[in-house]
């Protein structure tokens, strides 16, 4: 949880384990 349009970018591809 380093930069939040990182795991924005991911939750798109994996929104199940970037769920946080």
């Amino acid at each position: 949880m380093a930069v939040p349009k990182f795991k924005m970018s991911r939750a798109r591809t994996h929104s199940r384990r970037s769920q946080w």
